[in-house]
């Protein structure tokens, strides 16, 4: 099970969640749990989600399909996705399979 820190900030509208993969790595027996945690703050009503991916330092195609239905969950509902503090070893996964192109990533 993935462990998720949820951290708030802004008001109505402009109300935003960073949610904070506390686990090293991202795949096939944890992606349930982040998928979960965004369709809430989705019915919710947040419409800017950051994932700050400081503790991963593995991420396994079944973590890609995750962050990228999450991309297009988030997107269908008129918001916006970041990704922030991913390590060099992760950037290089995103550049290779050219999602730094699709991702708004931040170091």
């Amino acid at each position: 099970m993935t462990d998720i820190l949820k951290k708030y900030s802004g008001e109505g509208d402009d109300r935003s969640v960073t949610i904070v993969i506390e686990n090293d790595m991202l795949g096939l027996t944890n992606h349930k749990t982040l998928s979960e945690v965004v369709s809430e703050e989705i019915s919710g009503g947040i419409k800017n989600i950051t994932f700050d991916l400081s503790n991963l330092t593995h991420i396994s195609s079944s973590g890609i399909g995750v962050l990228i239905s999450n991309l297009k969950s988030i997107n269908s509902s008129g918001g916006n996705l970041k990704i922030e503090k991913a390590n060099d070893k992760i950037i290089n996964i995103f550049r290779i399979s050219k999602l730094e192109k699709v991702f708004n990533l931040n170091s």
